[in-house]
């Protein structure tokens, strides 16, 4: 299932395809939602600092989120908190906020109430 979500990612942020090909070298070829997630959050920070952005680069980092939250799976709720949430920072968030999918939101919320992930329930929409 990782695996399938990392291509359906690609699928909506192609530029990260030779990033995540030379993290799948060093990772030996076993992507997690962790690595994928890292990747993307250092894209859309990036994108954050070039004046001419591509403008649908934020909807399509918030999509490939919302790919890996919808998951039924502790791991991909972690991942998405923990790996591109918190990493994009509040400007991150500021700038992806509108786009940001309903599972997304539900683990933003989660992480902005404190709520400690091991009791929370899985977003089922």
């Amino acid at each position: 299932m990782i695996r399938q979500t990392i291509v359906q990612i690609l699928g909506q942020v192609p530029e990260l395809g030779e990033k995540l090909a030379r993290l799948a070298s060093v990772h030996e070829d076993s992507l997690s939602y962790q690595v994928a997630l890292e990747a993307l959050a250092e894209l859309a920070v990036s994108c954050l600092s070039v004046p001419n952005a591509d403008p649908t680069a934020g909807l399509r980092c918030a999509n490939a989120v919302e790919l890996v939250a919808v998951q039924p799976s502790q791991e991909a709720w972690e991942a998405v908190a923990f790996c591109f949430l918190e990493k994009v920072g509040t400007e991150g968030l500021i700038w992806l906020a509108p786009a940001l999918g309903p599972a997304t939101m539900a683990i933003l919320e989660h992480l902005a109430d404190g709520i400690a992930y091991a009791s929370t329930p899985y977003y089922r929409p």
